[in-house]
């Protein structure tokens, strides 16, 4: 865990203050559900005491809005805890942002599953010690253990686990090589997030 919450890619970034497209209001929405789940925030006793787990949702053909980085312990985001993804490039692992903050760390992996499938809209990153423990018990696609987050080889594990058919919207994926991590996504928010919400709710 020695490289958590630690942006590996290369980040253009234009740092300044300026209005987000509204959408990101119904994103923020889904992450106080999230946040009371227990599967994105911050906490002393996990992960170093570094925020954990990141939520997205697409803005355009090749944009998205995402949480910034190391944002979990804010109770309230305000709209500055969120940052405009502008373009990518996860050959050359890169990626360019505009905000007041920097994006998650994750934002590769993020743009990796927005570039497979269009139809995809939303993009959900958390972290649970028991969805991750019950993998094999709940049939669950994963990442091979040995890839990390962040990096250009768990974004190319997406097209992969794409091209064998194991990805289905609104499922759940867990990461094998980050600890507790999993993603999920959709076509809508609701696609993304309520599969993680019935899921918890039911171990």
């Amino acid at each position: 865990m020695s490289n958590e919450g630690l942006i590996q890619y290369r980040l253009a970034f234009t740092q300044k203050d300026f209005r987000l497209p509204k959408i990101w209001q119904k994103l923020d929405l889904w992450r106080r559900p999230l946040v009371l789940k227990h599967v994105l925030g911050q906490d002393p006793n996990r992960y170093q005491n570094l925020g954990f787990g990141n939520i997205s949702v697409r803005t355009g053909t090749g944009s998205f809005i995402i949480t910034a980085s190391q944002t979990g312990h804010i109770a309230n985001l305000k709209e500055s805890h969120y940052c405009h993804i502008t373009d990518w490039d996860i050959d050359n692992n890169c990626i360019s942002a505009t905000g007041v903050h920097p994006p998650s760390s994750e934002a590769l992996t993020h743009a990796q599953i927005y570039q497979l499938d269009h139809s995809i809209q939303a993009v959900f990153h958390g972290h649970s010690p028991i969805i991750w423990n019950s993998h094999k018990t709940l049939g669950l696609a994963t990442t091979q253990p040995h890839i990390e987050y962040g990096t250009v080889l768990m974004a190319k594990e997406f097209a992969r686990l794409k091209q064998e058919n194991k990805l289905k919207q609104g499922k759940i994926v867990v990461l094998l090589g980050h600890e507790d991590g999993f993603i999920s996504f959709g076509k809508t928010l609701d696609e993304a997030g309520q599969p993680i919400i019935e899921l918890l709710n039911t171990l």
